[in-house]
């Protein structure tokens, strides 16, 4: 009964394969985690709600980011979410209509014109994707038994262990923008100096 009511959410980034991979990774995690739990097979399947990210969007050269939210979006359908919000390109200093009219065909042009829909799995069979999920499940379930090993979860919160590692990986995606080994177009390359 619970399981019928729980709807994840992840927010989509700019690294196609990466992201398409994380969701198709995560619901192996989930149906080995249900599995454990006993779940019926018919109930341990994963309702995902996906919005594109906030992280990639830049104040700058703001139409580039409706590429961005057009490639985060592909990966989201394609990696298999039920549910996705599209953020309007300007969404950082306040959307318009136009914007969020843009935000909205986005969504349709892939349902519509792409027919994502009518492809089971998109990505399935892939070796490059199967690999990556592989890989990522993999990581996963080790982060899950790390934390285990800590306590659980509520443990490595109280500690802060785990804010800590979160905030290291945001610093380093910060610094890696920063250093330009994270190209971001429109703001640490291919700048326009007017702006």
């Amino acid at each position: 009964e619970i399981l019928s009511k729980m709807i994840f959410q992840f927010s989509v980034g700019s690294n196609f394969f990466m992201e398409m991979a994380k969701l198709r990774a995560a619901r192996i995690l989930w149906n080995k985690i249900t599995k454990v739990y006993g779940a019926k097979a018919e109930t341990r399947g994963m309702q995902i709600s996906a919005e594109t990210s906030t992280f990639t969007k830049t104040v700058y050269d703001p139409h580039v980011n409706i590429l961005r939210s057009g490639n985060e979006a592909f990966a989201a359908v394609v990696g298999g979410v039920q549910y996705l919000h599209v953020t309007p390109f300007d969404d950082i200093t306040g959307s318009s209509q136009q914007s969020e009219r843009i935000a909205r065909n986005t969504q349709n042009i892939l349902k519509e014109e792409a027919h994502l829909l009518k492809v089971v799995d998109p990505a399935g069979g892939s070796w490059y994707v199967e690999s990556l999920t592989t890989e990522l499940a993999e990581k996963a379930w080790k982060y899950f038994q790390q934390i285990e090993a800590n306590g659980g979860m509520l443990e490595v919160l109280k500690s802060g262990w785990l804010q800590d590692d979160i905030s290291s990986v945001h610093s380093q995606r910060k610094q890696d923008i920063f250093t330009r080994k994270q190209s971001i177009i429109g703001t640490n390359v291919y700048a326009n100096l007017d702006e």
